[in-house]
């Protein structure tokens, strides 16, 4: 996945994202299969996973609301979704290119500002992920309980959100001064990194893309 071209990468993105929004526990399953496929192969397997636990207590929140409210297959299909989603993009932040990425995305005739707040947004995801694992350490370390029980875990972690809203905050400051003096907002004409060209095996990638999202759609219809 880390060599075919970002526009391939996209499809593929957008497809599963919708399989796993969209069709049930068969697209929750592929979403899982093909993430945790790709972070083998990345390199990155254990420590993408890591933003698994995170996000656990959310997951296991809404599965149990479900529950009670008489769905609990319905509940386990949303908690599974969470969770592929995560890994999902996990996966595509081991193989996707940031500035290849922009390219794309130009390519597609987004607009500039909204390709890098796009980008900019993905990068800063598992930044913030790794930012509350650190937090949910150094919580732990300091003897405040956040484990425990699905119910007492969502009421601890509360502790952790504004913590992780300062570090958030201050990082979208530290990005904003340094864009200020790179002169971003400047009426600038902007080139390009490299020229995007297919290849056969994009176009086998960006086929096998549009094959997945067909058969979403046949399933959701």
């Amino acid at each position: 996945m880390k060599r075919i071209d970002p526009r391939a990468q996209l499809a593929w993105l957008a497809a599963i994202v919708a399989g796993a929004l969209f069709a049930g526990a068969p697209g929750v399953a592929a979403a899982l299969t093909l993430g945790i496929a790709v972070l083998a192969r990345s390199g990155r397997f254990t420590r993408s996973l890591r933003l698994v636990p995170t996000v656990l207590p959310l997951a296991v929140g809404i599965g149990l609301l479900d529950a009670f409210s008489g769905d609990p297959a319905g509940g386990a299909t949303a908690g599974a979704r969470i969770i592929a989603l995560v890994v999902v993009a996990a996966a595509f932040a081991a193989v996707a290119d940031g500035d290849a990425l922009v390219d794309a995305l130009r390519w597609l005739r987004v607009p500039f500002d909204v390709t890098f707040a796009l980008v900019t947004g993905a990068r800063l995801v598992p930044l913030a992920a790794a930012d509350l694992s650190d937090l949910a350490d150094t919580a732990r370390l300091r003897g405040i309980d956040i484990d425990g029980a699905p119910p007492r875990r969502l009421r601890s972690w509360a502790r952790l959100l504004v913590p992780l809203l300062v570090v958030t905050v201050r990082r979208g400051l530290r990005l904003g001064e340094a864009m200020e003096v790179r002169a971003f907002t400047a009426d600038r004409p902007r080139t390009r990194r490299s020229r995007m060209r297919w290849r056969r095996r994009d176009l086998v990638a960006f086929g096998g893309a549009l094959v997945y999202l067909s058969a979403v759609v046949v399933m959701v219809l």
